[in-house]
Order: C-alpha cells, then structure tokens, then sequence
C-alpha cells in the first residue's frame, strides 16, 4: 500500500538516466512510497488522489514548473559566497578569513597572514579564474592610479572579496566532495600541473601564481579523504535543507588543516551525467578508448567509489519517513 510520495525534480534530460535509477532503488527500499520524478521545465500535474498522501520535494533547483500541492520541499539556491562565509562560520566550519573588497582596506593581519587573495563575488566567476594572489601589505597600498582603468578591482568596485590564503604547495591542490542531504557520494582531489612561483618571489611572481586549482590544466584523483569527507558532512549540516552540494575545501601544507572555501548550492553540482561535469568524468576515464567510452568510465567510477545512487536513495526513503507531510 501506498502512503507517501515523494517528488524528484532535477535540471533535465542529462539527469533522467540517473534519477530513474535512483528511483527504482527508493522503490526497491520501501515499496510503501511513490517516486515521481521530472525535469524542471515540465509543468506535469499528479493525480489528484496523490495530493491526498503526505509529500517530500526534492528538487535540484530553486525554480521549477510542476505545482506542488501540499508538503515541504528541499531545493537547492544559489548562496552568495560571503553568505556562504557567515553561514559556515556560524556552524563553527573552518573558512578561511574574508571580506568584501574595496581599496584602501586596512586588513588585520592575525586573522588574514601576509598573503590574501582576491576573487570576484559573482558565483560563477572563479569556475573560469579571477583569482589572483596579492601580499597583504601590498594590497592594502592600492590606490586607482596603481590600476590599469580596466583592472576589474577598478572598473567593477564592489564586486569582489578578499580572503585569507592558504598555502597547498607550490602545485595547488584541493578537495571537492559532493554531498547529498548530508551524505557524501564521492570526492576527488585537483591538483594544478605545472608547479607555481615561490612566495617568497618579487610581486611579479605573485602576479603569475595561479591559486585557484580549476583554473589550469589540473589532475583529477579520486580519493577516500576521511578527514575531508567528515568536514563536508558538518558543513552540509549547516544547509540541512539544500539537497545538493559541491564542498571545495583546500588543505594548508605544513598544518594539514583542512578549510572549506565554498559550497557550491545552486544544484549544477551533480556530475554524474550533467555537461558540466563533463571535464571530470573524461580525466577520470581518461585510458578509455574514445569520448563516449571515457565519459562512461568517469561516470561509473564516481558512482561506484562510494555506492553514490544506494547513498542517494537510502537518504530519500530516510526523509521521507521523517518529512512527508
């Protein structure tokens, strides 16, 4: 008998392969619910005798176009990255030291070292770079004729923020684990290829140095990070209702601290099959004969490396016991 249902919304066709699979597995775990899932552009309606049972939204977006009708819905939502910061420090998650930018700015060097970077607060700015290394001291002597006039820092005032930096070696590395409701389904580590300037260089150097590790030609390994993985959970805890996450976190070396620098929550985080994760699967799968074969071997080698869909669908029947209303 059937006594609850639950809803899945994901972002289209790229995900339906991988959202039927997860549903049989939830249909497989409690016959009792029933799974409907659909892309976000796709105004379906339920039978109207299936509003008379308790619900649970899940939806990988903040808009979508099926009317819901009764219960609580979990949905993802872009989370500005000084939001981010305040959120995470309020959990008592590590993050690095921020704040929004602006020439002139006086930083306290007990919270923000000798060396800070600067990147754009738009959220998908830092995807494609942006990110650049100043000394401390350095930056807060910055006047607008130091600038070129289309400096960003110049021509878009407002629009970026200053963070502590956290050294990962002279071949920067970090650590994403995508989470799901809390539970983590797989994580790899980026490390950037070509080895980076010392710090201890001129600030011509500095200008060269690329910090952030998505911003060159990187490698892409799949690792069992206990600490990592521990760390993205807590954070998820933080956004217990958000059902997607992408946790970057970056490692200082010499301290083998672990920082969690963003969160990623506007849902297009789920690389399994989506375009953008395109670039992961094809590095992972990277021996395979041709494209189609190494993006099936990518795939398959972030599903299996935790068991992500039986995580996935283990965390939905949970929830849905707990918050179909």
């Amino acid at each position: 008998m059937i006594r609850r249902n639950l809803v899945l919304i994901h972002r289209g066709p790229d995900y339906a392969r991988d959202f039927t699979e997860i549903a049989r597995k939830v249909a497989a775990r409690d016959p009792e619910i029933a799974v409907f899932h659909l892309p976000v552009k796709l105004k379906a309606e339920l039978p109207a005798e299936a509003w008379e049972r308790p619900t649970l939204t899940v939806a990988l977006s903040r808009d979508f176009a099926m009317p819901i009708r009764r219960g609580p819905i979990l949905r993802n939502r872009p989370i500005g990255k000084l939001a981010q910061q305040e959120i995470f420090r309020r959990a008592g998650i590590p993050t690095p030291a921020a704040l929004p930018f602006r020439l002139g700015m006086t930083l306290d060097p007990a919270l923000f070292g000798d060396f800070v970077i600067v990147k754009p607060l738009d959220l998908g700015a830092t995807s494609h770079g942006g990110v650049r290394l100043f000394r401390r001291a350095r930056l807060e002597a910055l006047t607008a004729d130091r600038l070129a006039a289309e400096d960003p820092l110049l021509s878009h005032p407002g629009a970026h923020m200053v963070q502590r930096f956290v050294a990962s070696g002279r071949r920067p590395r970090s650590t994403r684990v995508q989470t799901f409701l809390g539970r983590a389904l797989y994580c790899y580590e980026m490390e950037i290829l070509a080895e980076q300037p010392p710090l201890g260089g001129g600030d011509d150097a500095l200008d060269r140095f690329i910090v952030a590790s998505n911003a060159a030609e990187r490698s892409r390994t799949l690792v069992d990070d206990t600490a990592a993985i521990r760390l993205a959970e807590a954070t998820h805890g933080a956004l217990p209702d958000i059902p997607i996450l992408g946790i970057d976190m970056i490692r200082e070396e010499g301290t083998g601290n672990l920082f969690v620098l963003e969160c990623n929550a506007g849902g297009n985080t789920w690389h399994f099959t989506s375009e953008i994760g395109s670039g992961v699967r094809q590095y992972l799968g990277r021996f395979a004969p041709d494209a189609a074969q190494r993006d099936a071997l990518g795939r398959r080698m972030l599903i299996e490396q935790f068991g992500a869909f039986d995580i996935v669908a283990e965390v939905l029947v949970r929830k849905a016991a707990e918050r179909a209303a």
